[in-house]
Formats: C-alpha cells, structure tokens, sequence
C-alpha cells in the first residue's frame, strides 16, 4: 500500500538524520515547515498501520527550522524525500486517505480513536482537516469515525460536523445488567456476583469487566481493580509531585488553594492546584472543586491500601485544619450552631476525624 511504502521511506530517513553528528544540536525529529507553517502548540499524529507518527514542536521552532530545512536539504538528494521528511503530514495523509478509500469501496471500515480526552490535543486538528477535505479527497461513505474519551468533543470546533455526529453516553450497568454480563462469563456464585458489584463502583462495566476477566471461583480470587483504574486515570502523567498530589488530593471533599496547600509546600500549591483543577475528573461544586464522586471512590480505596499511616498522617492533617479554621471564627457555643460557615468547618472536621480511625 502506497501510505505503508512511503511511511517506512519516512522513518527510515529520519532515523538516518537523526543519527547524523552534523545534524542541528537541539532540533526535535520531524521539524521543518510544516510545522512553522502550522504554528502547532502541541505534538501532532497521523494514525497508520503498525505505528504512529509523532511530531515534537517546542519554543522557537520557527527560527530554527530554517537550520533544520538547510540540513536536509544538505543530506538529501532526492526532492520527495526532502519534502517527505520536511512536510510528513502534508505528504502522508494524502496516501493514508487514499488507501483507507480504496479498503472502503469493497467494506466498511471504522476508525477508532479511543481515550480522546488525551489522543484529541494530538488528533484533533488533523481529523477535521481531513473531514474538511482539506487533502483533495474525501473520506469514502463506507467510512466511520468512532471516537471515545471521558469528554464530549468541543461544539464549537465540531459545529460544521453536527448533523454527521450521533453521540451515545456510556451509562454504568444496572444490578441486572451487571448480572447477565458475569452470567456471560460464566460466572453464577451469588457471593461472588455481590463482592464484584460491590466493588464496582455502581455498575461502571470497566470494572466489572476487569475483575470478571479472572472467572474467580471464590471470593478471595477477586482482584479489586482501584490500583488499575488509579494507573489509568494517571498513565499521562510523569511528573511525580503531580501524580503525588492527585492522590492525596482525593482525600479532602471539597478542593481550593488552601486545603491542597495542606498536602503539599505552600509555595507549590497554587501551580499544583492550577494544574489539578483543570484535570478531567475534577468537577466544580458551589463550594469550590471536587474529585468525580467514581474516581474519587477508587483512589480512596487504593491510599488507604497503600499505606494506612499516610492515610492516617493526611486525615489528621485535614482536620486540625478545619479545627482552626472554625475556632478562628470566635463565635461563641449559642451562635455557633446557627452559623453556616462554622457548621461546614465542623462537618469537614468531623468527617477527617472519622476517617483516621479506620
């Protein structure tokens, strides 16, 4: 197939340049014009068979690729492997498309673009270009696109595609539900089938199906699947303060500034919580931020697995803040219980107090 042929030609060809001792210090594979020209903000990707491609834009990526398009220049002979290497996307998609089309004449074929709260910043241009035509072909009728994350794709970058768009919310399985699927499984012991909904979350089938996968015979075979659904949430993240945070952070029930600087240095608090109230499972609640009520059961399930004394240590924590919080109020015992702010103080003392005696 002409995108397979062409891909190998491109990756083997960077690999060349990349390892070049003249090649420009500094310079990530694959700049060029295409990506001055695009004035991209974040990696970009074309899906192909076997692999895909990545793209690295960093700051000052236009002024160096200058440099960049001199030095292949200088390597390469061959004017389409110039452009080849220079405007990968520009030159690949076209193949990539016309392959697609020619399997779709004869069936029909899906996309599928999964976990596309985090593949859409790579994906996301790039799939509407192409819906656009923007390639001088067309996707072929026989084509699908499916495309599922934890969002909703953004209205207003998808406006011009809404009539083509049938959206469809996973909702978490009933008891019933949930039964018939372990009966699928092979899976009837009523014990079993309890502990396995009660650790489910409400029904979320990711996790039935996880611990379904085992066929456990006994309870003790069941696997809870929190410290897996906690990888999940956290697999994008590399950096261990953050993944530190996003743990602890699970905690508190409700979130601002303040109650994470608790958890943290103060002087990384407003950097952390600007990071962490952006994340996907953080929601806003009238009194500041929460964690996704599903999320937030499995971390729990998990810290408090890992390690009892830290469980303990942050709780205690949490509460002596909310302590001082409301004696900081100075109301005197008649007014206090008539005082809203003191009774949510107390209620968050209360609950953290609670929670060091488990």
């Amino acid at each position: 197939m002409k995108f397979q042929e062409r891909y190998r030609v491109y990756r083997q060809k960077k690999q060349e340049l990349e390892a070049d001792p003249d090649a420009p210090q500094g310079l990530a594979a694959g700049m060029g014009k295409f990506i001055a020209k695009a004035g991209l903000g974040v990696a970009k990707s074309i899906p192909g068979s076997g692999g895909v491609m990545e793209f690295v834009d960093s700051e000052g990526v236009a002024n160096q690729a200058g440099e960049w398009t001199a030095f292949v220049a200088r390597k390469l002979t061959n004017k389409d492997e110039v452009r080849l290497v220079q405007e990968p996307i520009e030159v690949l998609t076209p193949l990539f498309l016309e392959d697609l089309n020619r399997v779709a004449e004869k069936q029909t074929v899906v996309l599928l673009l999964d976990t596309y709260e985090q593949t859409g910043a790579f994906l996301d241009d790039w799939l509407r270009s192409l819906l656009n035509d923007r390639y001088d072909d067309s996707l072929h009728p026989n084509c699908l696109i499916c495309i599922a994350g934890r969002d909703p794709l953004n209205k207003n970058a998808w406006i011009d595609w809404e009539e083509l768009i049938a959206r469809s919310e996973l909702e978490p399985f009933t008891e019933v539900e949930a039964r018939l699927y372990l009966a699928s499984c092979g899976i009837h012991q009523e014990a079993i089938i309890q502990e396995i909904w009660r650790l489910s979350s409400g029904g979320l089938p990711v996790l039935i199906a996880m611990m379904a996968q085992g066929a456990p015979r006994e309870i003790e075979e069941i696997i809870d699947p929190c410290e897996n659904v906690v990888e999940r949430f956290l697999k994008w993240e590399k950096d261990e303060k953050r993944r530190k945070i996003s743990l602890n952070a699970a905690l508190p029930r409700l979130l601002n500034r303040d109650v994470l600087a608790v958890l943290t240095s103060d002087e990384e608090a407003d950097s952390l919580f600007n990071w962490l109230k952006a994340r996907s499972f953080v929601v806003h609640h009238p009194n500041g931020w929460q964690y996704h009520s599903l999320v937030r059961e499995q971390i729990l399930r998990y810290q408090c697995r890992v390690s009892l004394k830290l469980w303990t240590a942050l709780h205690e924590k949490l509460a002596n803040y909310y302590d001082e919080l409301r004696r900081a109020l100075k109301l005197t015992e008649s007014r206090q219980w008539k005082d809203e702010t003191w009774q949510q103080y107390s209620l968050e003392w209360l609950y953290h107090i609670e929670s060091t005696r488990k």
